[in-house]
């Protein structure tokens, strides 16, 4: 089984202490998160659509091919990237009391009651989303199986990135939760491209998401709300995709305001 952790930073004990429990159990750790689990090649961005296209899949590494439940442990819901990662590939978010369960039990006990909810949606006016995910048996399914039966909203999408020099870094934990979440992404250097980029793509541009300043510096106002359309394509903000996690499905331009 593998692993992720996901603890407020001041619960460094609890963290360390399900660490062991879950290596004594010969689980797996990923330490940065899911994105450990695939092909780096096929999390980056394209160029062109062509290329993309062919990158469509997300691929995994040949050592987690054949991987069983896979899941992240957590001490509470948050919009940390581990978190979002998990939501975004529909994988379990559980309690680290389930470790401590399993442990005290000496089996795989059922995880269904330690499910942790999605986090708080502003669609629904700040309540917080329970998750909506199939249950079953730890030992019945392998980590191919979940990944191929996750929703992935954004499969068959295609999504222009805009990234302005040096900002692709601090925008990766995004492009990431984009290719997790089926959609096929190509890069744009900046602004000024993203009309080149559409009019020679082979395939039609679903969403626009632009990184680092682009937007603030190039527009006459930041782009901040959730109706905002760059040559007719709507853009997403990283508010928007979180909060579409959250949902799980694409927030409507006219359901995130205020």
């Amino acid at each position: 089984m593998v692993f992720a952790l996901s603890f407020n930073s001041e619960d460094e004990a609890g963290k360390q202490f399900t660490e062991s429990l879950i290596q004594r159990a010969s689980g797996k750790i990923l330490v940065t998160g899911f994105d450990e689990l695939f092909e780096p090649m096929c999390l980056r961005l394209a160029q062109k659509s062509s290329s993309a296209t062919e990158a469509r899949s997300l691929a995994l590494k040949p050592n987690f091919q054949a991987t069983s439940f896979t899941a992240l442990i957590a001490d509470s819901h948050s919009r940390k990237a581990k978190y979002m990662q998990a939501l975004a590939l529909g994988l379990p978010c559980l309690s680290a009391k389930w470790i401590s369960r399993c442990i005290f039990r000496g089996k795989v006990v059922d995880w269904s009651s330690y499910v942790l909810c999605a986090g708080s949606s502003r669609v629904l006016g700040g309540a917080i989303r329970s998750r909506n995910i199939p249950i079953y048996e730890a030992s019945n399914k392998t980590l191919p199986e979940t990944l191929e039966e996750r929703p992935a909203f954004l499969r068959n999408m295609f999504i222009l990135v805009v990234r302005e020099e040096g900002s692709e870094r601090n925008h990766m934990p995004y492009l990431i939760l984009l290719r997790m979440l089926g959609a096929t992404v190509v890069g744009a250097r900046s602004l000024e491209q993203v009309r080149t980029k559409i009019e020679s793509s082979t395939h039609a541009f679903d969403f626009i998401y632009i990184t680092g300043q682009d937007a603030s510096a190039e527009q006459s106002r930041p782009i901040t709300n959730n109706n905002y359309r760059l040559h007719g394509i709507r853009v997403l903000t990283g508010e928007t995709l979180v909060q579409s996690i959250i949902l799980g499905r694409i927030v409507e331009e006219d359901e995130m305001e205020g």
